[in-house]
Formats: structure tokens, C-alpha cells, sequence
């Protein structure tokens, strides 16, 4: 017995092992820095921690009362999953299809494009710019422009209202949403076989709809999971944008989200073990979402 499992092993490294080893810094880093992160966090959302004291083992009882008792949480979890549904699919699309109108201009023009558009994305500027655009004083631009067009007589405090937040988060997000998966996208067109959209248009493909589902994306399908990993990643993830636009917590818990709620109750309430729930349930999240995703991914062109 002991003989066949070393011989299978000697022929699986003999076969793999010089790859086993060129990757072996990367796996031991995502080892360490992922994959026992991740294990620390299960076992300690089944934990009451403090960071000052050892961990004592509550079962689920962080779990039941993130969901039966807090009713901010709940909140969190709607506007999380909410932005993700809405957030996560625009930018994908967004990213796509500019990067395929773009395509189809001269060197020159699609690399001052492609820049115009990445550049949002690499604006440290880009909340004060925003914080400006909705001012709650006259000043304001969006006030003025609505002033000058006849919509609002007195200025809205955009910024402080409740019924508003939610969407300029999203709509602040998006607006930087075109960043490496964007990229990803107008270096992945020019590497498209031409010959390929040759050989459909002679079996009967009549227009671009048809060229993008059944040639175009079944050439990105690589491109399309990393973007919707950081598009989801992302979209799960927010907290800092509404953080600095409408404070934490903002007006009624509007913009709360369940990146913020994890950040209080790991930095003011020193609740490491609830903490670490939130993190497994958004963790949880990414990865069903992905899980869906691939699975439409796979269906493409077919």
C-alpha cells in the first residue's frame, strides 16, 4: 500500500514537480496571507474576542444576534447586497462595452480614450471633487445647474438627506468603476483572430450583436471572470466612498454598509468575534456570487 502511494507520488513530482516549485513562493504566500486568515476568521466568529483577553467559544451566538437583534446590521446587509446587485453588473457591462467601442479607433485616438477613462479610477482627488459637485450650499454644482434650470428653488442638502445617499454612492462608485478590468478588456480585443469574424461573416453572421455574443466574449471569457471577481470584490467591499462622503454612520443609515458595520465593531467596540461573522458572511457572499457568474460565463456563445 505504502509502496503504490509513493510511487504514484514520485510520478505525479516527476511530472509536476518543476511547476510545483516555480509556484511554491506564491502558495506559500497565499497560504499565509489568505487561506489562514480566512480559517482565523470562522473560528473566531464562533468565539466572544477582544484581542485582550483568550477567545471563549459562544457557538452561534454571534451569528443570531447579528441577525435577530441588530437591526443596523440588517440595514448593512440590505444596502451591501443591494449596491452589489446593481454595482457589480453595470461595471462589468460598462467595462466591456467601452472597451469594444473604443476597439475600433486608430492607435493614436483608443490610447487617448482609454486613458480619459482610466483616469477617474486613479484620482486621489476624486471624493473632494464629488463633495463640490454636491454641496448643499447655492454653490454647489448640481445645485446651481438644478437653480439654473428652473428644478429646485432652495438648495438640497444631497449629501445629509437620506433619500439620496444610496444613489450617489452608486453613482460616485461607478463613475470610477472603469480600472483594471477595464484595461483588462482593451488589451484582450486587439489579441481577437480577425479571421474569426471572417469565417462568420461568410457562414451567415449578419450584424455586431451576434459577432459579440458568439465570437467576441467566448474570446474574453479569462477577461470577464477577473473583471467580475473585482467587480464583485469591489461591490461587496464598499465602505471608504461612503465613509468620506456622508460620514459613518450616515443620515439614518442610508449609505451604511456591511464593510463599515464589520470596521465598528472591530475598531470602537472591540468585538473581534462578531466582527469576524460579518467577514465570513461577506466572504460567503463573493463566493456564490462567483460561483453564479462563472456558471453564466460558461454558457456564452452556446
Amino acid at each position: 500500500m505504502w509502496r503504490l502511494v509513493r510511487n504514484k507520488f514520485k510520478g505525479y513530482f516527476k511530472k509536476y514537480g518543476v511547476s510545483i516549485l516555480f509556484s511554491l513562493p506564491f502558495l506559500t504566500l497565499f497560504f499565509c496571507f489568505t487561506v489562514i486568515p480566512i480559517l482565523m476568521a470562522v473560528f473566531l466568529s464562533f468565539t466572544k474576542y477582544d484581542v485582550l483577553q483568550s477567545p471563549v467559544f459562544v457557538g452561534i451566538k454571534n451569528y443570531l444576534m447579528l441577525f435577530l437583534e441588530d437591526d443596523v446590521f440588517l440595514k448593512a446587509f440590505k444596502n451591501t447586497v443591494l449596491f452589489a446587485c446593481i454595482y457589480a453588473p453595470l461595471s462589468l457591462i460598462g467595462c466591456l462595452l467601452i472597451a469594444w467601442i473604443i476597439n475600433d479607433y486608430s492607435p493614436g485616438m483608443r490610447a487617448v480614450l482609454t486613458f480619459v477613462f482610466y483616469a477617474p479610477s486613479l484620482s486621489g482627488g476624486m471624493i473632494a471633487i464629488w463633495q463640490i459637485i454636491f454641496s448643499g450650499d447655492s454653490y454647489g454644482v448640481f445645485n446651481s445647474i438644478l437653480k439654473t434650470l428652473g428644478i429646485i428653488s432652495e438648495p438640497q442638502q444631497w449629501l445629509n438627506n437620506s433619500k439620496y445617499m444610496f444613489t450617489i454612492l452608486l453613482v460616485v462608485s461607478l463613475w470610477s468603476c472603469l480600472g483594471t478590468g477595464f484595461l483588462a478588456f482593451v488589451a484582450a480585443f486587439r489579441g481577437i483572430d480577425v479571421s474569426l469574424y471572417e469565417a462568420a461573416a461568410m457562414d451567415g453572421m449578419k450584424n455586431r450583436v451576434q459577432e459579440l455574443w458568439y465570437i467576441t466574449l467566448p474570446s474574453l471569457k479569462p477577461q470577464l471572470m477577473f473583471t467580475a471577481l473585482t467587480s464583485i470584490t469591489g461591490a461587496f467591499g464598499v465602505g471608504a466612498v461612503s465613509s468620506s462622503l456622508f460620514g459613518n454612520p450616515s443620515t439614518n443609515y442610508a449609505a451604511h454598509t456591511m464593510m463599515l458595520h464589520m470596521t465598528d465593531y472591530s475598531g470602537e467596540r472591540m468585538d473581534q468575534g462578531v466582527a469576524c461573522v460579518i467577514a465570513v458572511i461577506l466572504f460567503v457572499l463573493m463566493a456564490v456570487s462567483n460561483s453564479l457568474f462563472r456558471k453564466f460565463v460558461n454558457r456564452i456563445g452556446r
